[in-house]
């Protein structure tokens, strides 16, 4: 198994993605035997441990394109890389289980090109994170995108974009050729119609029924060549975008996945994993905030939404960047670095030698009275922010900390420095100290103690 250009692999484990749907604390929902939903992309197996905390998958029911239950089918159905669904209940002492887990593959035919990387007429885009897997019809591993050959069976997981473009977080190469007696298999919008005949992209489906343009189709059936131009025989039916299942009531969701349609200022919506989400009232952790921020969201862009399954549509209440640019740090800010403008809710503070940005949107708790204190407050801050064009971070959101010596910083490495075995995070410099030096581009979390405007590393933790 392998990553695109060797970059890590999404920060979402199988367990982490239960303990998505309520924190540290609590499973969304309540307290024991309490539900909630997650959706994300699973990178690990069974009963494990994730910050101390256990999660099982003893009794769990899977379902979609898979089945079985327990840990052993666990293990034999669900890889890597794969967008699953996992409804998660809270037992008694904080025990965490999954009781249903769903998957379904997004395409599953014979390459056709390999740049760009075509299969049944669907192009699919891989990034840094997508996780490639399996074996050619050699029976050597498949390490790189390179290593696919056109005729290669291979199973995609990942999302459908808009644009009709499917960003893979798994391609799983079958160690087989193409076969004219196997059934391919290929989700997707109906781009044109006929009579008994459907379009998915550029891909001919005979179909035998009725569907709309627009309609979301699961089409599963034999081609004639190994370019896919024809789907014939096909069996179809029509499926939900998104969530396998439904949230009932007004449980809370959480999704981790990939922007798949820009934001729409007629609905105030937003398409995420294939799934329009409603984005009116929700807080945005990303440049600018408020609609302004979403509307610069692109698609493929990497994010995390937290809401509430109402009447049939997901609401989310906050919504937070992921992947390269975004950073969290945790240190005591200098005090003379602080600014604050005369509207009294923007201005600027220093921290570890670097200038934060804090905009009208920036969430701060007791926002007027922590500028009203900004140039004597000595304990620390948690600040969410990200770089901008000008080389200055701007902070989504900022947490008022008690004193303490000790600072974290979380985020891409920008460069390191044999000569001085240093290293920058968001251009904030960490002394390695005894620690080997993290490469460029590699994600990180820093411990340390401040020096100035440089940390002093205790701990480094690859994040890759």
């Amino acid at each position: 198994m392998a990553l695109v250009r060797g970059a890590r692999l999404l920060a979402y484990t199988f367990a982490s993605l239960l303990a998505a749907c309520g924190g540290d604390a609590q499973l969304a929902g309540g307290g024991t035997g309490g539900t909630g939903m997650a959706m994300g992309t699973m990178s690990g197996y069974g009963s494990i441990f994730v910050n101390g905390v256990r999660y099982e998958t003893g009794t769990t029911t899977l379902g979609g394109d898979v089945a079985g239950s327990g840990d052993a089918d666990v293990r034999q159905a669900i890889k890597p890389g794969m967008v699953v669904q996992v409804e998660a209940g809270l037992g008694s002492g904080g025990s965490r289980s999954a009781r249903l887990v769903n998957y379904r593959k997004q395409l599953f035919g014979p390459v056709a090109s390999v740049d760009p990387l075509t299969i049944l007429q669907q192009q699919v885009r891989v990034s840094r994170d997508t996780v490639l897997a399996g074996t050619d019809s050699r029976g050597s591993p498949i390490g790189a995108l390179s290593d696919l050959e056109p005729g290669l069976e291979v199973e995609v997981s990942g999302h459908l974009g808009r644009d009709g473009v499917v960003y893979a977080t798994l391609v799983e190469a079958k160690g087989r050729q193409w076969s004219t007696g196997t059934p391919y298999l290929v989700r997707g919008e109906v781009t044109a119609s006929g009579t008994g005949d459907v379009r998915v992209g550029a891909l001919a489906i005979a179909t035998g029924g009725v569907f709309a343009v627009g309609d979301y189709i699961k089409a599963e059936g034999l081609i004639a060549q190994v370019e896919g131009k024809a789907l014939m025989n096909a069996r179809v039916a029509s499926e939900p975008r998104g969530l396998i299942v439904e949230a009932t009531g007004e449980g809370e969701v959480e999704i981790e996945g990939v922007v798949t349609a820009e934001y729409s200022p007629q609905s105030s919506t937003l398409g995420v994993n294939g799934m329009s989400v409603d984005v009116s009232r929700a807080k945005f952790d990303t440049e600018g905030g408020g609609v302004s921020g979403v509307a610069g969201l692109q698609l493929a862009q990497r994010l995390e939404v937290e809401g509430r399954w109402r009447n049939g549509v997901l609401v989310a209440e906050e919504i937070e960047l992921r992947g390269e640019g975004v950073y969290e740090i945790v240190a005591t800010p200098e005090l003379n670095g602080h600014a604050a403008n005369p509207d009294g809710v923007t201005g600027t503070l220093g921290l570890l030698g670097q200038t934060v940005e804090i905009t009208g949107l920036t969430s701060i708790d007791e926002k007027a009275e922590f500028f009203a204190q900004m140039r004597g407050y000595a304990g620390r801050l948690k600040i969410h922010a990200y770089r901008t064009g000008s080389g200055r971070l701007t902070a989504t959101r900022i947490e008022l900390k008690g004193p303490d010596h000790r600072v974290s910083l979380e985020g891409t490495v920008d460069g390191a420095s044999i000569g001085t075995h240093s290293f920058t995070v968001g251009g904030i410099e960490v002394q390695a100290g005894e620690f080997p030096l993290p490469a460029q581009g590699a994600e990180v979390r820093v411990e340390g103690t401040q020096s100035g405007g440089v940390v002093v590393a205790t701990r480094i933790k690859s994040e890759d």
